[in-house]
């Protein structure tokens, strides 16, 4: 049987407030997730050839270390009563873990969608948030979303970005773990003192997706992990100053994780940047997007 092949969603976090810390030790958020015009694809083929009967992967360029989330999806869905094949997986990752682009639950999507499509069940497969909270979104389709909760739950379903941009999605060669980036954001702040409310963080977002909508200069987007990051690498001083100096409407780092962007009014501005950024020997990979 020839593979079924399935397009697999990034995504980057164009602002990201971390909110209050929850009883769950879990952190709110109000953050404004884009999904990116490029995917990582995933091949996948029944097959009965093993009697062992079990699923099998294979990774191609980035390496991803430990247990994959594709199991975790298969194994909820047979739990839930899903008639699942053994599977053979074939994974071609663009990006790689910690880079913030939340590549690994946009292969769980995936998997995920393929496998509520093929064998629909009437309870449902219940909530893909339980492998990650970004997974709805890269679910939906949407191409933009304001999100809180831990980056389930929509906050405001009104904000739009129609205009085209050029967009420049830099990897560096170290990375940041998401759990690492939290308790190092812990250290520094109290939670209990001039802690950001949720709708003062959806105004803020939604006044700088505006201003990006209509091609005026925003600089650099708030996220609460940048200061953290920017502090650990300052080697980021040397692309925001690319960003400026080549006219990029915004720029920022692009989640909890280690990658940066920019987008741009111009192709010929983002290829510029890409170009130049090439002699960064921090830069592992450049991506350059329309």
């Amino acid at each position: 049987m020839p593979g079924i092949i399935l397009t697999s969603p990034v995504k980057i976090n164009l602002t990201l407030r971390i909110l209050e810390r929850r009883q769950d030790g879990f952190h709110n958020l109000c953050s404004s997730f884009f999904r990116l015009p490029i995917y990582e694809t995933l091949t996948i083929s029944p097959f009965f050839g093993d009697i062992s009967g079990k699923d099998k992967l294979a990774i191609h360029g980035e390496k991803v270390e430990g247990k994959n989330i594709l199991f975790d999806v298969l194994s909820i869905a047979r739990k839930r009563g899903a008639q699942v094949p053994p599977l053979e997986m074939e994974l071609t990752k663009l990006f790689p873990p910690g880079s913030g682009t939340g590549a690994g639950s946009g292969n769980a999507a995936a998997l995920w969608k393929w496998i509520e499509n093929t064998w629909p069940l009437k309870t449902g497969y219940g909530d893909p948030a339980v492998l990650g909270s970004d997974i709805p979104f890269l679910l939906s389709g949407e191409r933009l979303s304001i999100r809180g909760g831990k980056g389930e739950v929509v906050l405001d379903k009104g904000v739009s970005l129609t205009r085209k941009f050029a967009i420049i999605v830099l990897i560096p060669n170290f990375e940041s773990d998401t759990s690492g980036a939290y308790a190092l954001l812990d250290k520094k702040r109290d939670f209990d003192f001039e802690r950001k409310k949720v709708e003062e963080s959806v105004s803020e977002a939604k006044e700088l997706l505006n201003s990006i909508e209509n091609g005026r200069l925003v600089g650099f987007l708030p996220n609460d992990f940048a200061q953290i990051l920017i502090e650990e690498h300052p080697e980021y001083g040397q692309v925001f100053k690319e960003f400026e100096r080549y006219g990029a409407i915004c720029w920022g780092i692009t989640g909890s994780g280690s990658g940066c962007f920019a987008f741009f009014d111009k192709i010929a501005a983002a290829c510029s940047v890409a170009r130049n950024a090439r002699d960064f020997c921090w830069a592992r990979k450049i991506f350059v997007l329309e």
